[in-house]
């Protein structure tokens, strides 16, 4: 769900990049609803709803940073007439239901930006281990997918103020004996993590002594079938993704573990997680004008009455929501 590093050649996002649209012109259209917003390949949702898009929402301290003069980004999406908003599979920040729109926390932010923008939003699905080389080949113009900020990543790409902070833990079988991160701890114990994914350091830091290696994520949240094929013992992900991790995957059924042990609840609490993430926007480097209108879009969006932290309040409390 996170990643920490670049790999794969710019070959490999024509494999992964999916349901492109059409470039267009911002605003009206089918795919706009009758308060103005245009929705492009993202799921539609009620007005009303706690931190959905609204348009024209944003202060002018907001559209006045986000001028096509602040930016060359800005001018290019603007005359373009599409927003194009790299996204991964991370539920509920991204993912796709029966419509195969994509709906959650980044897509509604996607829809929000493109509005203050005026222009259409055109979200992109991009593997997590190819995120950097996506803004680098301009595949993207701004990726939202849950994205970890890291000292890493800072030498390819730039990032905006954060906007969440994501905490980790190990996944195991519910059948397995292991109950701590100390039976992690051992050398027998095979551990994998996402291709790219920052929770390779994290094992380092918790579980020096096991056996750590990178594994194809294949479209899923976390390496599943290496655990459920008894090829692993352990992995790690997304805390805020278990009530997902636990309705999609029963057979064999996991379990996490956090600080203080196999987790009960429904929802880990912050104490369990480990050494959270901070959570922002990547973008390409070196435009000034570009980061500072998404900034000021991040400051107003994430306060505590914000429209983003509404959003993910709303995701995070409304897991039984996500399809798949």
């Amino acid at each position: 769900m996170s990643t920490r590093r670049t790999v794969p050649a710019l070959s490999a996002l024509a494999l992964i990049g999916a349901t492109v649209l059409a470039a267009c012109g911002g605003g009206g259209g089918a795919d706009a609803n009758a308060g103005g917003l245009a929705w492009g390949n993202s799921e539609t949702v009620a007005g009303d709803r706690a931190g959905a898009p609204k348009h024209g929402d944003a202060p002018a301290a907001v559209t006045s940073a986000c001028k096509s003069s602040a930016s060359p980004k800005i001018a290019a999406i603007k005359k373009n007439g599409t927003l194009n908003w790299g996204i991964g599979i991370s539920p509920p920040f991204g993912f796709t239901g029966p419509s195969s729109k994509w709906q959650g926390v980044e897509a509604e932010n996607a829809v929000e930006l493109a509005d203050i923008l005026g222009v259409k939003p055109n979200i992109v699905a991009f593997d997590y281990s190819v995120m950097t080389t996506a803004l680098q080949s301009k595949k993207a113009d701004i990726v939202g997918a849950q994205l970890f900020d890291t000292p890493e990543r800072r030498q390819a790409i730039d990032f905006s103020k954060p906007y969440y902070k994501s905490g980790q833990v190990y996944y195991v079988l519910e059948s397995s004996s292991y109950k701590t991160i100390a039976d992690l701890n051992a050398p027998s114990i095979k551990f994998v993590y996402g291709t790219g994914g920052a929770q390779g350091g994290l094992a380092k830091k918790f579980t020096p002594q096991a056996q750590s290696n990178e594994v194809g994520l294949q479209g899923q949240l976390i390496p599943y079938q290496f655990l459920a094929t008894k090829r692993a013992d352990a992995t790690m992900g997304e805390a805020a993704a278990y009530p997902v991790l636990k309705k999609k995957f029963t057979n064999p059924p996991v379990v996490a573990i956090g600080k203080n042990g196999r987790i009960s609840a429904d929802l880990p609490a912050v104490a369990e997680t480990l050494d959270p993430f901070d959570v922002a926007f990547g973008l390409p480097k070196g435009d000034a004008g570009w980061k500072k209108c998404v900034n000021a879009w991040v400051a107003w969006g994430s306060s505590s009455s914000g429209p983003i932290s509404q959003r993910v309040t709303y995701w995070l409390k409304n897991q039984d929501k996500v399809n798949g």
